[in-house]
């Protein structure tokens, strides 16, 4: 009994973990071999010490291979198929996050944005949320819970040296289990192997790459094999790189994931994309400093914070020329028009609205609402029409209701067609938003958490308010978003029964976060130690001192 119970585990394990490496091995194979080690198990025992007659060794047999895998039945996820997207194949998925995107950086979002032709050409041919939040206002936790459709307080990779927990499925995963070839193409360090993100990809390219030495071989390496050993990439060249991935790979069932770093800082653009005129002396024409504002060690002038942000819309302008050069690739190789594509952005980025710089530190608008416009297959969005004509026929296509970009999981696999487990995520799917009697998810709140820098907060929208609380301090404040878009004075001492029902859905989403917790398998906090280079990597990106 002992030996078939730990075959029997390695079924189960093989039939839930199955790790990269078998990605392409069928499940059936596992239990045919299971069926071999047990009954040869049997044979070898009955061969050396037991003499209880062939039949009633069989007989045992197929009672013990017939009930120990019945644990099976208990731990599988009920998975359904989507009920609003029309069938259809989709052969082509390609998520496009860019770095530290403000949504009114765009012009598409704000006619007082940068102009950005080639995102406000891909929301033209597809349908634009006007009114999307980042479930966290930095990289990993909101990333993080892109890939999982989990809240961060749910997969609790929140902090600096987080990783995802191995137990919760990606859509990656997902995606690879359904036949897709999954590959990415994304520079951030916090998107390196040891945070866990790239479970699920099978060409998973990741910039900056760790170093392999300074001996004269590994030297003699990079220089015979430079694009193998790159160290960094600029978005250019990162253009070129998805590019050529997607020549190579075109006639494929794929998921591709490319994320930009630029306009991260530093604010670097290339000098055809720099701002007019005369930069400020003590700023120059690239800019970098982080932990000195952060300390108080430099503020700079209003003049001088003017020319920072100016900076930074200049390397939204060079984004949004490298995308337009992957959209043509895409219409090049004459798979645009049957590609899903999704573009959004993990945060946004302060500018001095609310007294601070840069991200990670507050979930006020300019921080965590980020674009989100969804370009679907034309096979698709033909059979969407008579759904909802008012918004299939409208030449803006947007929707107005508040969601969060960890639906962006549910909403690829309904539009895919694949069936996936709605009770193990935090947010639904955004398809039923398509159909024009559905308003379901205009109740849902939005939920937004896990400050890298200061005390953490956590914010909550609903029915055009939002509600954010200190952790620690127990500070609250309420703002109406209708009214005061900008979130500049609280109205909660002047709305206690308001203020109560905030309350009142942060205690109800603490029970769902401890009910997700649970049955995805979550224990606590997964932390890694960096190493030397990692470390120095995350200083230069001013993520350490």
């Amino acid at each position: 009994m002992p030996f078939v119970l730990a075959e029997t585990i390695v079924l189960m394990w093989f039939h839930e973990y199955r790790v990269e490496s078998f990605n392409y091995i069928p499940s059936v194979l596992g239990w045919v071999v299971y069926f071999i080690l047990v009954f040869s198990t049997f044979v070898l025992i009955h061969r050396l010490t037991l003499r209880i007659g062939v039949l009633n060794l069989f007989v045992v047999f197929l009672a013990i291979v017939i009930l120990s895998p019945v644990a099976l039945l208990l731990t599988k996820e009920e998975y359904k198929p989507s009920s609003h997207m029309p069938s259809g194949r989709v052969d082509h998925v390609i998520l496009v996050t860019v770095d530290t995107l403000r949504a009114d950086a765009l012009s598409c979002y704000d006619s007082q944005g940068v102009h950005t032709p080639n995102i406000d050409r891909l929301a033209s041919d597809g349908v634009l949320f006007a009114n999307a939040i980042s479930p966290a206002p930095w990289t990993l936790p909101s990333l993080g819970s892109m890939m999982t459709g989990l809240s961060p307080l749910v997969h609790k990779a929140t902090k600096i040296n987080s990783q995802l927990p191995d137990t919760v499925s990606t859509l990656a995963e997902r995606m690879r289990d359904d036949g897709y070839f999954t590959a990415a193409v994304v520079s951030n360090g916090f998107l390196s192997p040891y945070t866990n993100i790239s479970q699920g990809f099978i060409d998973y390219n990741f910039f900056p790459r760790y170093s392999i030495g300074n001996s004269w071989g590994a030297e003699l390496v990079e220089r015979l094999i430079p694009q193998k050993f790159k160290m960094e990439i600029s978005t250019d060249e990162q253009t070129k790189l998805a590019s050529k991935w997607l020549e190579n790979n075109r006639d494929k069932k794929f998921f591709l994931w490319i994320h930009y770093y630029d306009p991260h800082i530093p604010y670097s653009p290339p000098p055809e994309f720099l701002p007019k005129g005369e930069p400020p002396p003590a700023i120059g024409n690239s800019f970098s400093v982080s932990w000195e504002i952060r300390n108080g060690n430099f503020t700079p002038s209003l003049a001088e914070r003017k020319w920072i942000r100016e900076l930074y819309y200049g390397e939204v302008r060079y984004v949004d020329d490298s995308l337009g050069k992957l959209l043509d690739s895409l219409k090049k190789l004459d798979i645009y028009d049957e590609s899903l594509i999704v573009l959004t952005s993990d945060h946004g980025e302060e500018f001095w609205e609310h007294g601070g710089y840069e991200h990670g530190h507050s979930l006020y608008n300019e921080v965590i609402k980020v674009p989100l416009i969804m370009k679907l297959p034309r096979s698709i969005e033909s059979k969407l029409v008579e759904k909802n004509k008012a918004l299939w026929q409208s030449p803006d296509r947007k929707i107005d209701t508040m969601v969060s970009t960890q639906s962006i999981k549910p909403t690829v696999l309904d539009i895919c067609g694949i069936e996936y487990a709605g009770d193990y995520l935090s947010s639904d799917s955004l398809a039923p938003l398509w159909e024009k009697s559905s308003n379901s998810l205009d109740e849902n709140p939005i939920i937004s958490t896990g400050l890298l820098y200061y005390e953490d907060k956590e914010a909550v929208i609903y029915e055009e308010l939002k509600y954010i609380r200190s952790l620690m301090t127990n500070t609250e404040e309420l703002y109406d978003l209708a009214l005061d878009p900008k979130e500049l004075i609280s109205i909660g001492n002047t709305n206690p029964n308001k203020l109560r029902m905030a309350r009142g859905l942060v205690i109800q989403n603490d029970k769902i976060v401890g009910k997700l917790t649970e049955v995805n398998r979550i224990g606590g906090e997964k932390k890694v130690n960096f190493d030397d280079e990692t470390k120095n990597k995350l200083k230069s990106l001013g993520y350490l001192q």
